[in-house]
């Protein structure tokens, strides 16, 4: 199991993740990263057996308040992808975040 080190209470934290090899990615789409509910991804890498650490965080290069990164969450070899989009029943019109 993994958990956030800096849980805020409305981040929702686990909404999406993707698992790849040694690595995994956890959303937290409603966190305050760098604006208000702009959603970041946590990093994981396992270090031994079933032993996972926070490796970093990301966030998308556009942050801004209300994007809600982290709503879907895929990863292959080398890359990773992020969906932002504000959660029903608002409307937006979304993205996708790639990162290597």
């Amino acid at each position: 199991m993994v958990t956030p080190k800096d849980p805020g209470l409305e981040d929702w934290y686990g909404w999406a993740a993707a698992i790849r090899e040694d690595y995994a990615r956890v959303s937290a789409f409603n966190r305050d990263e760098l604006a208000t509910n702009d959603g970041a991804a946590y990093v994981y890498a396992r270090t031994t057996g079933s032993t996972w650490d926070l490796a970093g965080t990301v966030s998308p290069s556009d942050a801004k308040n209300n994007l809600y990164f982290g709503m879907s969450l895929a990863l292959d070899d080398t890359r990773a992808v992020g969906g932002a989009t504000a959660p029903p029943p608002a409307t937006a019109k979304g993205a996708a975040h790639i990162f290597k």
